[in-house]
């Protein structure tokens, strides 16, 4: 027969033993759940953390302020400003010329969809755009990167662009984490009706600025599942007597 503390001793390694299987298995698991979640989310670029990529390019003329089209081919203007990459440059795009002190609004519509309200939570939207100026000049013009919502306009509060005076392409963008016409969270029916614009300014001299690519880039996350759990069909607590039925229901979503 074997002493107790012997007994104590392999009692206790064959504990330690079962603990180190269940902890290494319960790592492995978790690997492998955030490589399949990483494999899940690598059909579409990342914005940050947890969060997913949309591109949303216009497909519809809204405003046109002053500017005008490059080639004057009788084609919409969304098509001089809707191509992927970084734009086709210089065989067509659209641009202001004008000496208007307040500026000039140009804006797009774009595709609504592609995103649940159910399945979502809109953490930021950006505006990007691809700008050159016509003449080496280091006093403007100016570019704001804008949203239309509701027919009001807001654009980037206190940020004006000035596109590099070596009349190269430059790309301009600013995000709102926050819906600008309401101060709260982004919803998917704001992203829907909210138009694509940008606003030229040019404070000292009428030079003349193009545009060859403008588009939404929207960052979202996937909400969390949400359980709702119920005995006796009651949302509150419940006193069960010992050895009575009682009836369990659920439903979930997301």
């Amino acid at each position: 027969m074997l002493p107790n503390k012997e007994l104590n001793l392999r009692r206790k390694s064959w504990f330690s033993v079962v603990i180190s299987i269940l902890l290494f298995g319960s790592i492995i698991l978790t690997q492998f759940a955030a490589l399949r979640s990483r494999d899940d989310r690598s059909q579409a670029a990342t914005c940050g953390g947890g969060q997913t990529k949309i591109t949303l390019r216009p497909n519809g003329d809204q405003l046109l302020g002053r500017w005008a089209q490059v080639p004057s081919d009788g084609r919409s203007y969304f098509e001089k400003v809707d191509e992927t990459g970084n734009g086709d440059s210089d065989s067509s795009y659209i641009w202001d010329d004008t000496a208007l002190a307040g500026g000039s609004v140009v804006a797009f519509a774009h595709p609504s969809g592609g995103l649940s309200a159910s399945v979502h939570r809109i953490d930021s939207v950006t505006i990007v755009s691809r700008v050159r100026q016509t003449q080496g000049s280091q006093t403007g013009p100016y570019i704001e990167m804008g949203l239309v919502i509701n027919a009001n306009q807001y654009f980037s509060p206190g940020t004006k662009y000035h596109p590099p005076a070596n009349l190269s392409y430059a790309t301009t963008e600013y995000t709102w984490t926050t819906d600008p016409s309401t101060g709260g969270q982004w919803s998917v029916n704001s992203i829907n009706t909210a138009l694509i614009a940008a606003r030229s300014t040019r404070p000292s001299q009428p030079n003349s600025i193009i545009m060859t690519q403008i588009y939404m880039e929207v960052c979202y996350s996937f909400l969390p599942p949400g359980p709702d759990i119920k005995a006796n069909n009651s949302d509150g607590p419940i006193t069960i007597s010992y050895n009575s039925p009682a009836t369990i229901s659920w439903s979930s979503t997301n």
